[in-house]
């Protein structure tokens, strides 16, 4: 099951913004700044397949029992 089902998931599209064929050095620059939300688990780049970026947050309670993206939304306005 994919945790997107649970809403705890992202992807973004990662470009290749200095037009040197190459998306790893923005893909890391993406990460970096990402980190900082503490993801649980970034899919490795080399499984990332068509220039993606995956991070989740299975790991992390936001506060409620049910899994779900319409409860964690609820949990998150809660924590404000």
């Amino acid at each position: 099951m994919s945790r997107h089902q649970y809403g705890d998931a992202i992807d973004l599209q990662v470009f290749d913004n200095n037009h040197d064929g190459q998306i790893d050095d923005d893909w890391n620059k993406m990460y970096a700044a990402l980190s900082q939300t503490h993801p649980s688990y970034v899919e490795p780049m080399s499984q990332s397949g068509s220039g993606h970026l995956h991070l989740d947050w299975r790991n992390v309670s936001l506060g409620c029992e049910h899994e779900g993206a319409v409860f964690r939304a609820s949990a998150l306005e809660e924590k404000g």
